[in-house]
């Protein structure tokens, strides 16, 4: 059992050091002031808290980087970056959907996406001037995604226009939400 004292924030040290002096008459495993408030102590603590947990079994094999589909986990990744480029101007109205995923013989893994708004203008936001944002989120996908797989990819991204998409019950179904 582990005693924690908070609150040490507003408590002098001489305090601080009676009450623990007090409780170690209870035979406590450890003793941690801690302010919950400042941050102050949470370090100890969690070592405190994890030193005293068994070991559980693996869940998932040591080589394993997420249970997650290879292909949502793709389709996330290239929409974070559209969305890290757009600052927020259309975070609800963007997904992002595989059509393709090619593993070929020489290793390179090809994909083939098609990001996914409401409405024309948003079309035009989403490829941004001479194209720029479109190619950078690609470009920035494809590192994270080499970095991840350890193949070299290739990202081919589109863009299409489905209208009321979000409000579509078939279209939400046909993209798994």
């Amino acid at each position: 059992v582990i005693l924690v004292v908070n609150k040490v924030d507003k408590a002098s040290p001489g305090l601080i050091a009676d009450r623990l002096a007090e409780a170690s008459d209870w035979d406590f495993d450890a003793y941690v002031p801690l302010s919950a408030l400042e941050g102050n102590g949470l370090e100890p603590l969690l070592t405190e808290i994890t030193s005293r947990l068994p070991d559980g079994p693996f869940f998932f094999d040591p080589e394993t980087t997420t249970d997650q589909p290879e292909a949502l986990l793709i389709s996330e990744i290239i929409r974070e970056k559209f969305l890290d480029r757009l600052r927020e101007e259309l975070p609800h109205s963007l997904t992002v959907v595989i059509d393709e995923l090619e593993h070929r013989e020489n290793g390179t893994l090809v994909v083939s996406a098609k990001a996914l708004v409401e409405r024309e203008s948003q079309k035009g936001i989403v490829i941004g001037k001479r194209g720029e944002l479109i190619r950078d989120a690609g470009s920035a996908a494809r590192k994270e995604l080499e970095s991840i797989f350890g193949v070299n990819v290739f990202v081919d991204l589109r863009v299409k226009v489905e209208k009321d998409w979000q409000r579509s019950e078939q279209m939400l179904d046909r993209l798994g939400f």
